[in-house]
């Protein structure tokens, strides 16, 4: 793009340029016969990406040229790398989800196991004694039978 345009300033083309999402990204190379170092500054500072000086060198303008394009693919390339690694990000997010709430499963269903064995270790500590007073009950009953008809046949006496 040419700095002096009939109508217009190369300026305000390259700052409608940057401005407006849809054009945001082009490659811009600023070409003019103006000799003022200014004119580079402003033009770098309003996003210019190249600048050339005219008369035009056509080695100089091919060489742009191909390093332009091969900025553009180099771009592109990160561009499209980007979205394959937001995409596995998401989905390792996604993953990590998953893991997170397996793990918290996994962590309640412990917890549970581990109630359940110490209900069953109470449970057999309770019954051991039951089982001793409830076997030695029978036994107790028989010798309160014997004591009772004992006191039987000594009060007949």
């Amino acid at each position: 793009m040419d700095i002096v345009l009939p109508g217009v300033s190369g300026f305000d083309v390259l700052k409608f340029i940057r401005r407006t999402k849809e054009y945001g990204d082009i490659y811009v190379i600023v070409m003019t016969s103006l000799d003022d170092d200014e004119v580079i500054k402003e033009s770098f500072s309003l996003g210019a990406n190249d600048f050339i000086r005219k008369p035009i060198n056509q080695i100089e303008l091919t060489s742009r040229l191909r390093a332009a394009v091969r900025l553009r693919n180099y771009q592109y390339l990160y561009k499209s790398a980007l979205n394959d690694l937001q995409e596995k990000n998401k989905e390792l997010i996604e993953l990590t989800k998953k893991l997170k709430e397996t793990q918290d499963v996994l962590i309640q269903n412990e917890k549970m196991s581990a109630i359940g064995q110490l209900a069953a270790g109470i449970a057999h500590e309770i019954n051991n004694p039951l089982g001793f007073v409830i076997t030695n009950m029978g036994t107790l009953g028989k010798y309160i039978e014997k004591f009772k008809k004992l006191i039987e046949e000594y009060d007949k006496v």
